[in-house]
């Protein structure tokens, strides 16, 4: 049989008509059911016969019977219809809802908190999308995305930071602290202004990578404070290993305190500074995994 389908004697369409004619029992009903005229219907199930090399059916002027190899046909091929018509769907749902893959941008700030957990609940919901992820700057994510090398990224950024060029959707709200050391004379105080940071060592994020952490630090001066100096990393880790040294302070996203610090102290901050999570990425990007990753937040 294999040999015949490959050879192009026999195909579905004959099978599909063969399953109509020996389910009706009637040329005339089978035909009227496939809505084509009978003529080409019977020439088919001929053609058929003829590849196959023995009838399918008995017939005379009033009835149509199946021979015993025909019931023995009818039988295999529903099942064969079956088994292809629940192979597509598989195959269909599969494209549609499951497999895809997303390349994701981070920044390091961003795990200590509910993101992790989003991720992971997006992995049980959808077990066949795998994802990568990649823990970029800002700057670096937003290159990606515009050359569709990630398909979202998440950082912190000021509204007036968003570029037009890519959605931003807010998916986190935060406020940012103070981090100092327990040997800093800041550490007395539960709560800081801007103004009270005057005269000490400032350690921010790498003004080039984040527009956010330089906008922090316009803040800073715009308030009033006059840093003894600053610092710039690239690494949030970094930062809060040189506020655990007493070597400076730095102002951080209140989430922050999940990193069990021994030497550090997170005061409110007077001001209310957002340092708000935001999920970014192109518009015209219609990927289903994206939109399922997007309807957690």
């Amino acid at each position: 049989m294999q040999k015949l389908l490959f050879s192009g004697r026999i195909n579905l369409k004959m099978i599909r008509y063969f399953l109509a004619v020996s389910e009706e029992l009637h040329f005339g009903k089978a035909a009227e059911r496939l809505h084509i005229s009978q003529p080409p219907l019977s020439l088919q199930i001929k053609e058929l016969e003829e590849a196959l090399g023995f009838p399918l059916f008995i017939r005379d002027s009033r009835n149509v019977v199946l021979t015993l190899a025909g019931e023995m046909m009818q039988a295999e091929m529903k099942e064969v219809f079956e088994n292809i018509e629940n192979s597509l769907s598989r195959v269909s749902y599969i494209a549609r809802h499951e497999q895809s893959h997303l390349n994701i941008g981070i920044i390091g700030s961003a795990l200590w908190h509910q993101l992790l957990e989003k991720f992971k609940h997006f992995k049980t919901l959808n077990p066949h999308t795998t994802w990568s992820l990649h823990e970029f700057p800002p700057s670096k994510q937003f290159d990606a995305l515009l050359n569709k090398k990630l398909d979202i990224g998440f950082w912190r950024c000021a509204d007036l930071e968003q570029n037009p060029a890519l959605i931003y959707q807010r998916v986190e709200k935060q406020r940012v602290s103070v981090a100092v050391s327990y040997e800093s004379e800041l550490a007395e105080y539960d709560v800081l202004s801007l103004k009270d940071l005057s005269g000490q060592t400032l350690i921010f994020l790498t003004f080039t990578h984040s527009g956010y952490s330089k906008n922090l630090y316009n803040c800073c001066l715009s308030a009033g404070c006059q840093p003894q100096g600053i610092y710039q990393f690239d690494e949030p880790q970094t930062q809060l290993a040189f506020v655990n040294s007493n070597l400076g302070i730095a102002l951080v996203p209140e989430s922050m305190q999940e990193i069990p610090w021994p030497n550090i102290k997170f005061i409110p901050l007077q001001e209310n500074l957002s340092a708000d999570l935001f999920a970014v990425y192109p518009p015209d990007n219609a990927s289903p995994a994206l939109e399922r990753l997007l309807e957690l937040f």
